[in-house]
């Protein structure tokens, strides 16, 4: 009773807990209604590799009829007359069918089967991929936008202090009152931008409420990147579209050879028990058992031409394998390159930052003790927030970038 009073609690207090990036992910595969779907598809796929797997498995039938017939059959013998047939007749079987052999039609049929399952597993996969990238990147886009309202914050308190200084030093009569209508200028444009950051985020934060369906407050800061690994040779084959193209040459194979044995013959074995009303020629009772043949002869070209179509497909699903693998390739190298790029510009941008914080300080200097004017103290102040904003967003260009990478080489966002 007791664990069932703190339920509410502790769920309480998973919501009030940060969200980090790793959380998103996991989250973003809670049964989605898309996961759902895939799921869904997988299960389809293995009912259809059953249903083949039946041919292999005993059939049992139960047939009945009934007829009248007039006039009956009549044989004269020495004067008297034999019935052969009745003018109430009726005819119950109950049959037993077993498949023997199939030529491989079945064979193939259910090996094409077992490729499709497997495919559709793939296109699941494939689905968990994305989804934990558009989380991600969501997630990431979150938290750069409050992490740009809590610059604006950051500087819009700064700019209030300057405000208070430069009326300070108004009243002393060391500033002009241009000073002052300066000031209050910048405050009023830091104030319009917090008003847009906060638009920003949240519809950023709605966007990442949707996507894993709950609630979202507080968002983890990120771990300081580290370099990328050196250039090796990707294993493009985890990729999962790589992957379904190769798994589609082998079902088309196997469809192809379906195809081929749709006019191979089949044996069956069939027993049956009859039950009739007896008559000269046959017993109430009869038991029947043998084996059945069936060779279709002549289907007037139409195997042959569902053999020619699977043929067909089988080259087109070759080309496209090359042009998957071609583009796959390509856009490795591209969003490596793009990563790496990203990495050096961030790197670039905290020596800059550094460099324009340590400007503004001394413009600041400069200003307080008279040896410079108002213009030049914001035009440094305002060149190191921009350039620590900067630095802020290639910070979180980079983590997008490294998202996409794990995709492009079919690897989960989870480490």
């Amino acid at each position: 009773m007791k664990f069932l009073l703190l339920l509410p609690c502790l769920a309480l207090a998973a919501q009030a807990a940060p969200l980090s990036l790793e959380d998103a992910c996991r989250r973003s595969l809670v049964l989605p209604p898309r996961l759902q779907a895939a799921r869904a598809r997988v299960e389809r796929s293995q009912a259809a590799e059953r249903e083949i797997e039946t041919a292999w498995n005993p059939r049992l039938g139960l047939d009945g009829n009934y007829t009248y017939t007039t006039p009956n059959a009549v044989f004269q013998q020495q004067g008297q007359s034999i019935v052969f047939s009745q003018n109430h007749n009726y005819l119950v079987t109950l049959r037993l069918t077993q498949l023997l052999w199939d030529g491989g039609l079945y064979t193939s049929r259910q090996q094409a089967r077992q490729w499709q399952v497997v495919i559709a597993e793939e296109r699941e996969r494939e689905l968990r991929l994305d989804l934990q990238q558009e989380s991600a990147l969501a997630f990431l886009e979150a938290k750069s936008a409050e992490h740009g309202l809590a610059l604006n914050h950051q500087e819009l308190t700064q700019r209030q202090a300057q405000l208070g200084q430069s009326r300070l030093l108004f009243a002393k009569g060391t500033v002009a009152r241009y000073d002052i209508m300066r000031s209050e200028a910048e405050v009023a444009r830091v104030q319009q931008e917090i008003i847009e950051s906060q638009r920003r985020l949240e519809l950023r934060r709605n966007n990442l409420a949707s996507l894993l369906s709950m609630e979202v407050s507080e968002l983890t800061d990120l771990p300081q990147p580290g370099a990328p690994q050196p250039a090796v040779t990707e294993d493009l084959q985890q990729r999962p579209d790589m992957k379904i193209a190769q798994l589609a040459l082998h079902e088309a194979d196997a469809r192809l050879e379906a195809a081929r044995a749709e006019n191979s013959p089949l044996l069956n074995f069939q027993t049956d028990y009859q039950q009739r009303n007896g008559t000269v020629s046959f017993p109430s009772q009869q038991w029947n058992t043998g084996v059945v043949l069936s060779w279709p002869l002549y289907d007037q070209g139409l195997s042959q031409t569902r053999a020619q179509q699977v043929e067909a497909e089988l080259k087109e699903l070759q080309a496209q394998a090359l042009e998957v693998q071609r583009l796959a390739l390509l856009e490795v190298k591209q969003l490596r390159t793009d990563m790496l790029a990203r990495y050096s510009a961030w790197q670039a941008a905290q020596v800059q930052s550094r460099a324009a914080e340590e400007a503004a300080r001394v413009a600041m200097v400069r200003y307080q003790n008279g040896l410079s004017t108002q213009v030049e103290r914001l035009e440094a102040e305002v060149n190191a927030f921009r350039a620590g904003r900067e630095q802020v967003g290639l910070r979180y260009q980079l983590a997008a970038a490294e998202a996409r990478y794990k995709r492009a080489l079919g690897q989960e966002q989870i480490p």
